[in-house]
């Protein structure tokens, strides 16, 4: 894509961190802009900082591991802006612990639900309509440099991560085959200063006593 002005930008976890540099970048390009995201009042002040920039700006509360929560995105984008051409799939956190414990397998579950399912789920709602409408377009996953190489402690992280590494390898192939006008993006950052260090304030109170003493990644992204 060559003309950003007048198009429009889905970004999940777009309150802050990666998600909210997107806006403001897209914004400065012309782009309208949809923001989603779990946390309200991150969201409120990032709608209100993105509108005093002068930028077309709707937002939604939206958990990214529930699929009908990011249809109801899709239909206030389309109602707002009409056809999507770009979805930033970028919310995620990070948490997991090691593999042997076997008390954090409901944190793996989050984890996962979240930085992959999060993504699979933003590829299967948005992309029929954009693939649909013929207009040029670009899907960008957030994945990580953790979906290159694992480490300690970052087990469910990682295994997310690669996933969204593979997934948009190969979404990228299969829009080349349909000679779809949609082209893929993964972004593989390394440390940002984000809040991903402190992702358990946005974890269910049933899963935050099972978080370990290892540490989680302190890197890049997003629902923060």
């Amino acid at each position: 894509m060559e003309n950003l002005n007048g198009k429009t930008a889905v970004i999940t976890g777009g309150a802050s961190g990666i998600g909210l540099a997107m806006a403001h970048r897209f914004g400065a390009a012309g782009m309208n802009l949809v923001i989603g995201d779990i946390e309200v009042p991150a969201m409120e002040s990032a709608v209100t900082e993105l509108t005093a920039s002068g930028y077309q700006v709707v937002s939604l509360q939206v958990d990214v591991r529930d699929i009908e929560q990011q249809r109801e995105l899709e239909r206030i984008a389309i109602e707002a802006f009409g056809n999507i051409h770009v979805l930033c799939n970028n919310a995620g956190v990070g948490a997991g612990g090691p593999v042997a414990d076997p008390d954090n397998l409901e944190v793996w579950r989050w984890t996962i639900d979240i930085d992959l399912w999060g993504v699979i789920y933003g590829c299967k709602v948005f992309l029929p309509a954009m693939i649909a409408h013929g207009e040029p377009c670009h899907v960008v996953n957030t994945a990580s440099m953790a979906g290159h190489g694992s480490a300690p402690f970052m087990g469910a992280y990682s295994v997310a991560k690669y996933g969204v590494v593979a997934l948009s390898e190969t979404l990228t192939k299969e829009m080349q085959i349909a000679g779809n006008d949609v082209g893929v993006s993964v972004l593989c950052p390394a440390f940002v200063a984000t809040g991903i260090a402190k992702s358990d304030r946005n974890m269910p109170d049933d899963l935050s006593c099972c978080t370990g003493q290892h540490p989680s990644i302190r890197g890049d992204a997003v629902n923060d």
